[in-house]
């Protein structure tokens, strides 16, 4: 049964143009005179930012996405928003969609589908359309909610302190309003707007929250809102403090480089509480929480495990290991960053890891440089025998990421340089070289 909050008398404070435009500016970024584009559902809180932007004169456009999923009533709810963004004389961006359009979401919520569409077409439309702000309606029920939600459900610091009012270029002007002020507000200004059947019921778990676990503590505790508010804010403040001790533990335990991040297993033990702040990075970089064991186990592990996640991998070696981004150089990438040019030998050959110089009488071009492959053999520098590049690089005990992004670079089908680690003999400057070409790359092989 449905907990009925009108067994205790909630008296709330109006909603006020002034309090709208102060948290528009001062929480959410706003600038003035900068259009915004409004995600607007046909619902009491869009419906009612709509009409604070129009009273203070402020630009904005309405984009409205049809997910269908009640047939009739979805229409009418377009119907709705097209006509509101008309009595406005303001531009109007729609989306309808179709079974595919789920699907295509990979997606097995239809809840978490929608809100992938929805805030995809909304950055389209901004893009597009040069809206430097999506104002979502958002409320402070809607942040308690989120914050109930996550903790129960199992969550860090961050995840109790709400919703933000600015996440990137979306903006959450309302939150510093209740649902019950935003109603209150509608009423007292005549506004009509449209109630979504599906928030009637309690067959999603955000709904169960809002009819039954809100209301109860409103009426049992009268300064929830302030409460939370005030935890809010405190969880806020201890974010920032995780955030500059992971700073300080990523200066310690941390070699960033271009393409990849060093991770040093020794410092790793060395820092207090070391683990939560890799686990705690780890996440940033796309690891589930049902991996956290795995990556722990992982420290131990033999050279060359590794740990995917959606956009990274991490890779275990001796001493160390490296996050590194998926997918992270490419052909051209490589060739862009290899450079030649031809000159007088003088006697002198310098010894610098990126450079090759070789006798330019035995070159034919062009040069072909790519990454290396099973079978590539040459004879190094002072050898007799041919030697696989496998071998070389193995023998090296190279990270197992530098060793898959090493290059060769080829003249014909024979391999001039192993970039880095060895010379070719056959292209050795000899005691009658008269020119020389000086092979060089312009990035180091751990940024190509």
């Amino acid at each position: 049964m449905r907990y009925d909050k009108r067994k205790k008398d909630l008296t709330l404070p109006m909603l006020s143009a002034n309090q709208f435009i102060n948290f528009l500016v001062n929480s959410c970024g706003y600038v003035q005179g900068e259009a915004v584009l409004v995600g607007v559902s046909g619902g009491v809180d869009s419906v009612v930012l709509c009409h604070l932007l129009n009273s203070n004169n402020i630009p904005f456009a309405i984009a409205h996405v049809n997910f269908r999923l009640r047939e009739k009533e979805s229409d009418e709810e377009e119907i709705f928003v097209a006509a509101l963004a008309k009595k406005y004389n303001t531009p109007f961006y729609l989306e309808r969609c179709t079974p595919e359009t789920f699907t295509a979401t990979n997606e097995n919520s239809i809840q978490v589908g929608a809100r992938k569409i929805r805030y995809r077409f909304f950055e389209f439309i901004s893009k597009q359309n040069e809206f430097k702000k999506i104002a979502i309606a958002h409320h402070k029920d809607d942040s308690i909610e989120t914050a109930l939600l996550n903790f129960a459900r199992g969550t860090g610091v961050k995840g109790l302190t709400g919703i933000n009012p600015v996440n990137g270029n979306v903006i959450r002007p309302l939150l510093f309003s209740t649902r019950a002020e935003i109603i209150e507000y509608a009423k007292e200004n005549n506004i009509i707007w449209r109630e979504d059947s599906s928030n009637a019921t309690d067959k999603y778990s955000r709904n169960r929250f809002r009819h039954h676990l809100l209301p109860y503590l409103m009426a049992e505790i009268p300064q929830a809102y302030a409460g939370f508010d005030a935890s809010f804010n405190r969880l806020t403040e201890t974010e920032e403090l995780v955030h500059g001790a992971m700073e300080l533990w990523a200066k310690s335990c941390c070699d960033f480089k271009a393409t990849s991040i060093q991770i040093s297993i020794e410092e790793v033990s060395k820092f207090p509480k070391s683990n939560y702040f890799l686990l705690f990075f780890l996440r940033k970089n796309g690891f589930k929480e049902i991996q956290i064991a795995a990556v722990l186990n992982l420290l131990k592990g033999n050279s060359g495990t590794q740990l995917f996640s959606s956009s990274h991998r991490l890779i275990k070696d001796r001493t160390s290991l490296f996050l590194i981004p998926k997918n992270t150089a490419t052909e051209n990438a490589v060739e862009d960053s290899f450079i030649f040019y031809e000159e007088q030998y003088t006697g002198v050959i310098p010894n610098e890891e990126w450079m090759a110089i070789i006798d330019a009488s035995t070159i034919t071009l062009p040069f072909l440089v790519r990454k290396w492959e099973n079978g590539d053999k040459l004879i190094p520098l002072g050898m007799q025998g041919h030697r696989n590049v496998s071998d070389i690089l193995n023998e090296l005990k190279l990270p197992l990421h530098k060793k898959e992004m090493s290059l060769v670079v080829l003249c014909g089908d024979e391999i001039v340089w192993v970039p880095g680690y060895r010379i070719a003999d056959k292209f050795r400057v000899k005691p009658n070289t008269s020119s020389i070409l000086r092979l060089l790359f312009n990035t180091k092989n751990d940024e190509v």
